[in-house]
């Protein structure tokens, strides 16, 4: 399902620290694939540390904090949604608050949407664009398959 490129991220690494949010069980599943192909790419004797953080959880203060304590130390943050383009504000606080505590490391920012509502996605990725931008971040996008004719 995924082209993202995990090499580039898993070149020498023992470990890498994922922070995913998500909205609901289909999205969930989707960024547990991701986290698998990576953990396959690793190889033996490597892991995946995830951290897997529910959309709806992010509205809570407190755990908003921790969720974003954890993002700004993570090599790779997911967002799989279904519509990137009517992000829930309580994402974008989210984001807002790992952002600026994100150090200078090599880390990336990868987008899961469906294709249904995102077929149209210019302004989603101009968005994740300056997000990867203002954290020295490599930003990838994936759009699930379109529907079949």
């Amino acid at each position: 399902m995924t082209g993202f490129e995990t090499s580039r991220l898993v070149i020498g690494a023992k470990k890498v620290v994922a922070v995913v949010a998500f909205e609901d069980i289909f999205t969930r599943a989707r960024a547990n694939e991701v986290c698998q192909i990576l953990s396959s790419d690793l190889g033996h004797g490597s892991e995946v540390i995830k951290q897997m953080w529910l959309v709806n959880m992010l509205r809570l203060p407190g755990l908003r904090s921790i969720a974003a304590q954890e993002a700004a130390f993570a090599d790779l943050i997911i967002i799989s949604v279904h519509d990137a383009q009517n992000l829930q504000p309580e994402l974008k606080e989210w984001i807002e608050m790992w952002l600026p505590e994100k150090p200078r490391q090599r880390a990336y920012l990868l987008g899961l949407f469906d294709y249904v509502y995102n077929a149209n996605y210019r302004s989603t990725r101009i968005y994740f664009e300056e997000i990867a931008r203002r954290g020295d971040m490599e930003f990838v996008l994936e759009l699930d398959d379109p529907p079949s004719d």
